[in-house]
Formats: C-alpha cells, structure tokens, sequence
C-alpha cells in the first residue's frame, strides 16, 4: 500500500468501487499497462522508477525538489519539465525552474501563486482521492456522506490565517495537508526515491531495435528525440 493509506485507510477507497461497477476489462487494462511500462524500462534510455510505497506524484516531487535546491545532484540547478496536467504538482510551481505542460491540454500550465493554490487545495479536499474538505468526517465520502459545505467565505477566511491547534478544524486540515502538500512525504519514503534515482541506469542503444522490431515507422523518423 501506499504511504498515504497506511496513514488514511479511506485514501483512494472509492476507485476499487468505481471500477466495480465498471463494465471494462480492468485485469485486460492494468496487464496491458503493465507491459508497457515493463517495455519503457527494458527499451528505452529514460529513467524506470517504481518505488515501495509511493506514488508516481511522490517520486516525481522529490526529483523535482532536489533539483530545484541543488541537493544531491550536481553542482548547478536543474531545469525542470513535469509532463503532466495534475492539478497537484501546481503547488511545485515554487520552485526555481520548474515548468508543467500538460499534454491533454496541448500547453503549459501556469499557477502564478503556488502557496495560495496548494493552501486552498488543502481546504476544499480532493473528492477523486477520497479526501473530503476539512469541515467534513474522514469516512464521509467511503461511504457516501454528503459533505458539509465549503463556503466561499470559509476558504477566504481561511486562506488570510494560520489556522492554529485550538481551531475546531485543525485536526482535519492536518489530515489534508498531510495528503495533498508534497512537502510532508515521510523522510524515509523521500531517502527511499533518491537511493532508487541514485541506483537507476537507463538503458542505451536499443531504441533503434525496439522501433524496427515493431515497425513504429513514423517513431523511427523522430529517433533522434529519444535521445538524453
């Protein structure tokens, strides 16, 4: 399981429910998923990170975190492109040289203010990861509980203060920082990532091999792009 169930029994609970009702081959979907990832890994000179614990969003903000401070990799800063559209990784937005574009929407993603976006992220929840908003219970969207309202002027309320530890909702927006900010990955998850990046050598010269193999020719005129 994941850091965050470990911490939140409830976190993603819902998904395993959705595909349920689902009538798509999910075992036919996660096989072929896997292949592909197995197929990066084996053919391809990037880096193949899976790491005990962790979510794809932990690894990448580590990586991310690490180069944008010059930790343990190099003598200069990085520049940093995430290729994604997930609202969550606006919040690395803070670091210097840190870019997103999403490809489903065909352009960059700007978050001018990362601090306010990720506070007020924390506030209202993430109902796709099971985390309800921090006026509502822990198991209310496990089990379908309406969730109490978030008020416009509750966020803004909220959003102008430090909430402190005598504050009714201070345990649950606890719960959500933990979940949603990528500053409070545990330290031995984070030390985990950097060995796994420390320890990952991408493979070289079978780029060519794979494409010809499968006669991917319109990949084959562009080899040169995957290249690092």
């Amino acid at each position: 399981h994941p850091w965050r169930r470990e911490f939140y029994p409830q976190y993603k609970a819902n998904r395993k429910k959705t595909r349920e009702a689902d009538d798509r081959d999910w075992k036919l979907i996660f096989n072929t998923l896997h292949k592909v990832k197995e197929e990066i890994r084996d053919n391809f000179p990037y880096y193949y990170m899976a790491v005990d614990r962790c979510e794809a969003d932990d690894i990448i903000a580590v990586l991310v975190q690490d180069f944008a401070t010059n930790n343990d990799f190099g003598s200069k800063l990085e520049r940093t492109l995430i290729v994604s559209g997930d609202k969550d990784f606006q919040q690395l937005h803070k670091y210097p040289n840190v870019e997103q574009y999403s490809p489903n929407l065909g352009k960059f993603v700007d978050c001018p203010e990362p601090e306010v976006f990720l506070k007020e992220h924390i506030l209202r929840g993430d109902k796709s990861d099971g985390v309800p908003n921090i006026l509502s219970a822990d198991n209310c969207l496990d089990e379908g509980i309406r969730q109490t309202p978030l008020r416009k002027p509750v966020v803004e309320k909220y959003l102008r203060i430090t909430i402190e530890k005598d504050d009714k909702y201070y345990r649950n927006y606890l719960r959500n920082q933990t979940l949603i900010d990528l500053e409070m990955i545990p330290n031995d998850v984070k030390e985990s990532i950097r060995q796994e990046f420390k320890n990952t050598n991408p493979v070289k010269g079978k780029v060519f091999d794979y494409l010809t193999k499968y006669r991917l020719r319109e990949l084959l005129d562009h080899i040169e792009d995957f290249t690092l």
